[in-house]
């Protein structure tokens, strides 16, 4: 077998990163005030579940549980919480009939270099604010973190 480089184009998502949350009828765009570390998540799979016989754990037969739920966790500096261009106000408003507010989906595009036109783009589909924003107070300026769950992704594609 050949052998095969792989990782082999590193990317800055600060380089122009942004967060894009796609609505019923809108789409929000979160581009600005984004730092390095702004960005962290983990995708849709099914957990992995070590097989022990008799005290001893098999290196060849790890089972496939249940699915996990996908988790994205975004850092920005701290903006407007009210009116509609707010982040915080989208994102912690309420769903219909008792159900949490579920966005169709959130892309994250990471261009190629600064000022790129081209990139990779990770889709990530039916994500919810997974629990409440946590806010610090900064020197310079106010960081607010939203934890968001999904149910698929991210599905990478060039753009």
């Amino acid at each position: 077998m050949a052998n095969v480089n792989v990782n082999t184009t590193p990317r800055r998502s600060i380089n122009g990163g942004q967060f894009k949350l796609t609505g019923a009828t809108d789409t929000y765009i979160v581009q600005n005030y984004i730092d390095e570390g702004w960005l962290e998540w983990s995708p849709v799979m099914r957990e992995r579940i070590p097989l022990k016989d008799r005290g001893q754990y098999s290196a060849t037969a790890i089972l496939e549980g249940d699915d996990i739920i996908g988790q994205v966790t975004l850092k920005v500096k701290g903006a407007n919480l009210q009116g509609s261009s707010s982040l915080y106000a989208l994102l912690t408003a309420a769903g219909a009939t008792g159900n949490a507010k579920v966005y169709a989906s959130a892309i994250v595009d990471i261009p190629d270099y600064r000022g790129a036109s081209t990139g990779e783009r990770l889709t990530f589909t039916s994500i919810w604010l997974a629990e409440p924003p946590r806010t610090s107070a900064g020197r310079e300026h106010d960081e607010i973190t939203y934890v968001l769950n999904y149910l698929s992704g991210p599905a990478p594609a060039s753009y």
